[in-house]
């Protein structure tokens, strides 16, 4: 009797193992993620007010809890000059980008959604002339709605991780088109040939703090945006970019933007 009651203890330890382990899978799993690290005295699961501590067994420590979703989910974006440039050396100067979206809130917040990003002042260098989008007025190019994820560039699992923000179009396919030249330069942004191509990478600079801003980084040269896989997986994740109809080549957006939140939020990660 007493050997089958200490292989049930020793089962059911093990079976409590296991549970813990599937549970902190799970939250390392959810990473990265958008939340609220919020102040919860004597309970919290975190001792600092970047949710990256546990607390330990003192109530003292028990300062801090991480709360998953913002309660206010839009956001508005605003950044300097950009840069569009093909495989093929097409090139498009802006003077400045905006761009507004919303946060899609489920159980854990990875993604934003009706993102439109804005660039003013755009025309091809020296040539001059003003391109626009379709509709749009001189100067102006309007993405369409588009739509993305956070997911690990590099560093998954360590104090240094490099996060970034996807972005691809929500339905159509296209992410932007423009025309130049009185209509007769028509360059559209679209999914080519390979999975991903009509998805653009920034870096994320502001992670495991709260703050009402952060900042987002998309960098390139002819056609290759320096960002193009997420950790463990292959797939590139690329803009494409066609002349006049003609055949898809590799584009890339360069510029950095500030993004501002309805209310102070924090990249987990």
């Amino acid at each position: 009797m007493e050997a089958n009651s200490r292989a049930r203890a020793w089962g059911l330890c093990l079976m409590a193992a296991v549970a813990i382990g599937a549970i902190s899978a799970q939250a390392a799993a959810a990473l990265p993620e958008v939340g609220r690290c919020v102040a919860q005295a004597g309970t919290g699961k975190y001792k600092d007010a970047g949710c990256r501590e546990k607390a330990g067994a003192l109530t003292s420590e028990k300062a801090f809890e991480w709360k998953r979703n913002p309660l206010n989910g839009k956001f508005a974006a605003v950044g300097g000059k950009a840069v569009i440039e093909t495989a093929e050396g097409v090139v498009l100067e802006c003077g400045s980008e905006s761009a507004t979206g919303e946060y899609l809130t489920t159980t854990s917040t990875k993604a934003v959604k009706n993102v439109v990003m804005v660039l003013e002042d755009c025309q091809v260098p020296l040539l001059g002339g003003a391109c626009h989008s379709p509709g749009a007025e001189a100067g102006r190019i309007v993405s369409n709605k588009l739509k993305g994820k956070l997911a690990y560039i590099s560093g998954k699992g360590t104090k240094t991780p490099v996060v970034g923000q996807l972005l691809a179009p929500e339905g159509t396919g296209v992410f932007r088109e423009w025309e130049c030249f009185g209509g007769a330069t028509r360059i559209r942004e679209a999914a080519g040939a390979g999975k991903g191509h009509a998805t653009a990478i920034a870096e994320v600079a502001t992670l495991n703090t709260m703050s009402a801003t952060l900042s987002e980084t998309y960098k390139g040269a002819k056609g290759v945006q320096e960002s193009q896989h997420i950790e463990g997986s292959t797939a590139l994740y690329n803009l494409e970019a066609s002349l006049n109809g003609g055949t898809a080549q590799l584009a890339d957006q360069a510029f950095a933007t500030t993004i501002t939140n309805e209310e102070a939020l924090e990249i987990k990660a």
